[in-house]
């Protein structure tokens, strides 16, 4: 990949312009060393967004994952997740809807629920 040297950046610093599916052309900067990678420059894009869009990313990075291509959990949740199903079960639990604990999460970070829709 050919990279342009651009005026007011440090001696030895290069910008790239990267294809990017979610960002169009990406510009990448190194300082004398190897290119940024895509994941680390979408990573440093995605930080950048409000809180309430960095959200939705998670949320459509995580509907792209194909079923099955989770790691096998370890001994300790399955223990643990066996436990919890059997306080469920057994009407012990104390149970909070999705719709509590995501609006709890989102006003600790911050957010409005009604700012998350959007």
């Amino acid at each position: 990949m050919a990279g342009v040297v651009f005026g007011g950046l440090q001696p030895g610093a290069l910008l790239f312009r990267h294809p990017c599916m979610v960002f169009g052309w990406v510009d990448i900067m190194c300082d004398g060393g190897a290119p940024m990678s895509i994941y680390e420059t979408l990573l440093a894009e995605a930080v950048r967004l409000p809180i309430a869009e960095r959200i939705q990313l998670i949320d459509a990075l995580w509907e792209t994952l194909p079923a099955g291509s989770l790691p096998p959990l370890s001994k300790e949740w399955a223990v643990e997740i066996q436990k919890r199903s059997a306080e469920y079960d057994s009407g012990s639990a104390a149970v909070v809807s999705w719709e509590q604990v995501r609006a709890e999460a989102l006003r600790r970070v911050g957010v409005t629920v009604q700012d998350a829709s959007h």
